[in-house]
């Protein structure tokens, strides 16, 4: 079943402001049963989950899900983190407490906001949701009157925040990925683009090209590899008195027939309509 955070009430369990010293932040293969989310006020963490090694930096966090084993251990002796364990309510079985509602097994149930929420993984707070994390932390402490409830909306705007934050980071990735598979497309013009050579090229997935292409012009990559293609086929019938078939062979089209015809859908002439007008 999947949710999203407007079905959810994520409600605070526990809240520690922990220190290295006194020996709370090593565990070695412990099962989590609630979600648990560390903040590195100082010193840096190590995390090993699923057969990899996550190192958090100071002012890094890492989001623990139930139902993982995780290793965790301090990389230095002065090491300092706001310790959040917490649960999610399905906001339909709020009235039934005994309901753990986001569960599905031993395993929660998938987020459609964001991945961030959906498997172990390390985080980059900003400066506001540091601020939130610091006002729960203070929250849990005072123990003032609905400090509960206000923990609850703290954690909840924590949540959101780190979904954001997440997003924002992603569309810069994205955009300087697409840059890079732009200059790629445009270095390498004359060649059979396809997106499996890109993709060792730059060290991506084919599906995140794709992706990301997608994202940045509207168009699948063929599209887009085609398009590019079509452009520089204008200034070669322009500047050069080679023909059509030549043109099209140049830009590793098969047939100067199917040049011709995607040529005319794009610019309404045919290329040598378009070498007469120009």
């Amino acid at each position: 079943m999947d949710i999203t955070l407007q079905q959810i009430r994520p409600t605070v369990l526990s809240v520690n402001g922990a220190q290295n010293p006194r020996g709370e932040l090593n565990l070695t293969d412990f099962l989590m049963d609630s979600y648990r989310l560390i903040y590195s006020l100082q010193g840096r963490l190590e995390v090993f989950c699923e057969q990899r090694s996550v190192i958090v930096p100071e002012h890094g966090a890492f989001l623990f899900l139930p139902g993982y084993f995780y290793t965790l251990r301090p990389l230095g002796p002065k090491v300092h983190v706001i310790d959040i364990s917490f649960e999610m309510v399905d906001v339909d079985a709020a009235e039934h407490p005994g309901k753990r509602a986001t569960r599905r097994g031993n395993k929660p149930y998938r987020f459609l906001d964001h991945e961030i929420l959906n498997r172990p993984t390390a985080l980059t707070p900003t400066n506001q949701t540091k601020r939130l994390l610091e006002g729960l932390l203070w929250e849990q402490q005072k123990e003032l009157s609905f400090f509960k409830e206000l923990s609850n909306l703290y954690l909840q705007s924590i949540l959101i925040s780190l979904v954001r934050d997440s997003m924002i980071l992603e569309e810069g990735n994205l955009s300087d990925a697409a840059a890079k598979i732009m200059r790629y497309v445009r270095s390498h013009i004359t060649e059979n683009i396809q997106n499996e050579t890109v993709a060792r090229e730059l060290s991506y997935h084919p599906n995140y090209i794709n992706r990301v292409i997608k994202k940045a012009t509207g168009m699948t990559f063929h599209k887009y590899v085609v398009d590019e293609k079509l452009h520089y086929a204008t200034s070669l019938l322009l500047s050069s008195d080679e023909s059509i078939t030549n043109i099209a062979y140049s830009l590793s089209f098969n047939t100067s027939s199917h040049f011709s015809n995607l040529f005319a859908k794009k610019y309404n002439c045919t290329p040598s309509q378009y070498r007469k007008h120009y």
